[in-house]
């Protein structure tokens, strides 16, 4: 099947913790102009068009047109419905386009998304529509495309919600018998306060939305300081539970990734290892040729397929999982959460195809800070060609002009791989 139309909605979870009103934020619509393209790597998506993430609200669209995505320097990225975004910018500002502009994209690869609302207007009998993850607006946006969009099954909006919330996750753990001692779904104060007391470990209370390490609290063993009981009790009055769970010492972080298919089979494609920050913020995903996740972990994966199959949902499907330890006792956790969506560890998979077979690498997505190690340089391409172990960047249409300033670090072995995500990375 040949995708005609992506749509980068990168705030999936923002949309889907807001029930209704929903608009993005000006900080996604510029991440998903970088990163947008990057979703052509899945397949029958090479040839795609990526509509602007705020094709709904605008008759205009901002473009990576030899510049890239701006706010002040100095100020926070926009407010986003769990606080303000880490990152900040200061690079050029965008070009802004009016949809007329005759013959803009003649000649440039599709560097940039398409023109707003014109592009749903050219949208043809037949022409197959791919997003991030499904929502209300991406249930608009399907209706502006062809008919044919409807004969698809495709999962209901309640029920993507339900299996992406950690409350799901965590429900499904205790059903199989492996959630982590003394966790739990948090629906009261006073439940609250006792999981805190009865903890005897350092902890983390959860939005069952949060996402890269944001909207969440951390505490030691028996203590519930001031600024973690607002933060809850201000949810938790509001009708949103939380998940509770004891801190793990963290030795390793893998993604597991399938499809379920419209009958409820499940296919596995994968897995790659999760590079994160101290705070829990993603910074990359690293594919090393021939590992394997634990049996066990693939096992339970499995038995939550089938979990997520028979709440009704189909489509991609990634796992959180994770090794470490809860005091002397060694975790072995294959179900950290459910990503009922494509994430950045599926798209990481498709890059295999795009270096010489056998080979490891990271795909590295920095951070604004880091991003002065890259800028002004220029970059080889990844191709099946290369023979040396360095930093390459994406092939032109998965990020046109280097505009994510994302790289892929590239070794034939995981030690020597590694050195080079010391080298980059810090």
């Amino acid at each position: 099947m040949t995708i005609r139309w992506i749509y980068p909605n990168f705030d999936f979870e923002y949309e889907l913790a807001r029930s209704t009103g929903y608009q993005p934020s000006q900080f996604f619509v510029d991440f998903a102009t970088r990163w947008g393209s990057a979703l052509r790597l899945l397949p029958g998506c090479s040839e795609a068009r990526v509509l602007p993430l705020d094709v709904l609200e605008k008759d205009t669209v901002d473009c990576v047109c030899g510049a890239r995505p701006h706010t002040p320097q100095g100020v926070a990225a926009p407010l986003t419905p769990y606080g303000r975004g880490d990152e900040r910018f200061s690079n050029p500002p965008l070009r802004r386009l009016d949809l007329h502009e005759g013959g803009f994209f003649e000649g440039l690869h599709r560097p940039c998304p398409e023109h707003g609302r014109d592009a749903l207007s050219v949208a043809q009998e037949g022409d197959q529509f791919l997003a991030w993850g499904r929502t209300p607006r991406v249930l608009r946006l399907e209706s502006m495309f062809s008919e044919s969009l409807e004969r698809e099954k495709k999962p209901d909006i309640g029920v993507v919600t339900t299996v992406n919330g950690k409350c799901f996750s965590q429900q499904i753990a205790e059903r199989l018998g492996i959630a982590l001692p003394q966790s739990q779904i948090i629906r009261t104060i006073e439940a609250m306060e006792a999981a805190v007391r009865a903890c005897s470990f350092e902890w983390v209370l959860k939005h069952p939305f949060g996402v890269s390490g944001r909207e969440r609290v951390l505490g030691k063993a028996h203590e519930l300081k001031e600024n973690a009981r607002i933060w809850a009790s201000r949810l938790l009055v509001a009708g949103t539970p939380l998940v509770f769970e004891p801190w793990i010492e963290k030795t390793r972080e893998y993604s597991l990734h399938f499809e379920i298919a419209a009958d409820g089979t499940g296919r596995f494609l994968g897995t790659c290892l999760l590079l994160t920050a101290q705070s829990g913020q993603h910074r990359g995903n690293r594919r090393v040729y021939g590992w394997e996740p634990p049996a066990s972990a693939l096992s339970d994966a499995w038995r939550t397929i089938h979990a997520v199959a028979a709440e009704g949902y189909c489509g991609p499907v990634s796992f959180d999982a994770m090794t470490g330890s809860l005091g002397d006792l060694a975790i072995e956790r294959a179900l950290v959460e459910i990503n009922a969506r494509y994430t950045f560890g599926r798209l990481t998979l498709e890059i295999g195809a795009h270096l010489p077979e056998g080979w490891s690498y990271t795909w590295w997505i920095p951070s604004q800070r880091e991003v002065k190690k890259t800028d002004g340089r220029m970059f080889p391409m990844l191709s099946t060609e290369i023979v040396e172990a360095g930093a390459y960047r994406l092939p032109e249409i998965y990020d046109p002009m280097h505009a994510s300033k994302g790289l892929v670090l590239v070794a034939p072995s995981e030690g020597e791989l590694v050195r080079l995500e010391l080298g980059w990375m810090g």
